[in-house]
């Protein structure tokens, strides 16, 4: 009787087994029903999109890249794809290109389109919907909509934590682009963090991870270069720069903006030479790639046209490549975009170098414009504007007009950084130099030490330009009030 039990229970076990292993079977026979369904709904639609768009070419052509994307979209439109999910999958993808092509307004309904179709498939709390709500952040990024995007960033990475293992790749995808959006801000601990985490994940995953691994590290680097450790800094940008060539080739948008970042490195670093060169690479990439009117082309423009006008003095050139970046950006990006008051603010810089204060004054004015609808009156960068409406103001003996200007900047700056910030110094700056152009020396005087008690609190001296060019102005002051030993040491310093 025992051994008849022991049968019965060995063969109910059996069965169950058994059962298992045939529910599993199931659901992969569903599961390869359901992938071949959608991979020949994918294929029809790529077979009727290139032969609508050589149509709508008339033949004789090929089709341009948007012409795909249009044709692309209107066939989803027109729901020639009935599957919800890969319908959605593909809105996203259309959506994606037209983001990189720099089409915001044509992305913006294909993402949300999916994020919808999405939803409706699979609920609120899916993979699926977090790839399109990443999507959607980035297009907000793009956008300038800075506080939606941090929002729908830390959504999705919330919703990727709650549905994946901890060192899953999508994770670190979501660590990173939440980490690079952070680095904008002033305090970049955060953001530190969550791109070191995003490497570590990432070196270790499973898989080819090389392109994701490149953004995170390229992040990092900025962190590391933040932190003094510019050796490091390179070093992951030169990283960065292999993967995407690994895995791309030579003539891609990312290989592009691995070299503008190099660029910038080597720019602080005081390699300008080597910036231009890194930076003209970048652009003709891009050009070729991109086309002339994208805003990646723009930023390569923009940071080329700093480097003639600060390091080389070519202020005509400068102007030139600026006033190119300005008009791409405003076309590509629209009139209140963050970018363009970027570009706004470097082109009346050269103006101001050129002697050309009025029209300076006019581009800084539409900045502050910009910057203040965008990212409120009381953000740190409309102050740093204000401050350079009035440095424009005071080169044109207008100190009267200026003061206003510098006082609405130290509180503009000191409110969102604090009072000890390194940029609160900005301000004290010309302030100092208005009290010592209207005669108030003893003034000036205590503006100037203040300026360089900030400046040196957060560890900086003759090395970095901001505290050369405060000393040197505070030198000539003391020269002015008959203090030359003072003046003197101040000038030893600055020559190091």
């Amino acid at each position: 009787m025992v051994a008849v039990a022991l049968g019965l229970v060995l063969l109910m076990g059996l069965l169950g087994l058994l059962a298992v292993e045939q529910r599993r079977a199931d659901r992969e026979a569903v599961e390869a029903r359901r992938a071949r369904v959608e991979s020949e709904e994918v294929a029809q639609f790529l077979v009727d999109l290139f032969e609508i768009s050589y149509a709508a070419a008339d033949g004789d052509r090929e089709p341009t890249v948007l012409e795909l994307l249009e044709a692309g979209a209107g066939q989803l439109t027109r729901d020639r794809v009935r599957k919800p999910a890969t319908r959605a999958r593909l809105l996203d993808a259309l959506g994606r290109a037209h983001l990189e092509l720099g089409q915001l307004d044509r992305a913006a309904p294909l993402l949300e389109a999916a994020l919808e179709l999405r939803r409706q498939a699979f609920g609120e709390r899916h993979p699926e919907v977090a790839r399109s709500l990443r999507s959607v952040a980035r297009l907000a990024e793009r956008r300038s909509e800075i506080d939606n995007a941090e929002e729908l960033y830390r959504r999705t990475l919330e919703l990727r934590q709650e549905l994946l293992s901890a060192d899953d790749p999508e994770v670190a995808e979501s660590l990173s682009d939440l980490g690079w959006l952070l680095l904008a801000y002033p305090e970049q601990e955060e953001a530190s963090a969550l791109l070191t985490r995003a490497v570590e994940i990432l070196e270790s995953a499973p898989g080819d991870q090389r392109l994701r691994l490149a953004r995170g590290a390229e992040g990092l680097a900025y962190c590391l270069q933040a932190l003094g450790r510019t050796d490091e800094a390179e070093e992951r940008l030169r990283q960065t720069l292999t993967l995407r060539e690994e895995v791309l080739g030579p003539e891609h948008p990312l290989v592009a903006q691995g070299l503008g970042h190099l660029a910038w490195l080597y720019r602080r670093m005081g390699r300008s030479t080597e910036a231009v060169v890194a930076y003209r690479q970048a652009a003709a990439i891009q050009q070729r790639v991109l086309g002339p009117d994208h805003p990646d082309l723009a930023g390569s423009l923009h940071n080329l046209g700093m480097i003639q006008s600060q390091v080389f003095h070519r202020h005509e050139e400068a102007e030139r490549l600026l006033r190119r970046a300005v008009e791409i950006n405003r076309t590509a990006l629209g009139p209140d975009h963050l970018e363009l008051a970027t570009s706004l603010d470097s082109l009346a810089n050269v103006l101001v170098n050129q002697g050309r204060f009025e029209e300076s004054v006019d581009l800084f004015r539409r900045s502050v414009e910009i910057r203040s609808a965008v990212l409120g009156e009381d953000h740190f960068t409309v102050g740093l504007t204000y401050n350079n409406i009035a440095h424009s103001l005071r080169l044109q003996g207008r100190c009267d007009e200026a003061e206003p200007v510098i006082e609405q900047a130290r509180r503009v700056i000191e409110t969102a950084l604090g009072p000890e910030d390194f940029w609160a110094a900005a301000p004290l700056h010309e302030l100092a130099a208005c009290r010592r152009d209207q005669g108030h020396l003893e003034q000036a005087e205590q503006l100037f030490r203040r300026a360089l008690e900030i400046l040196e609190a957060q560890g900086l001296g003759p090395s970095h330009p901001a505290w050369s060019e405060v000393a040197a102005d505070f030198s000539d002051l003391l020269l002015q009030m008959n203090k030359p030993s003072e003046a003197r040491s101040l000038e030893r310093r600055i020559e190091g």
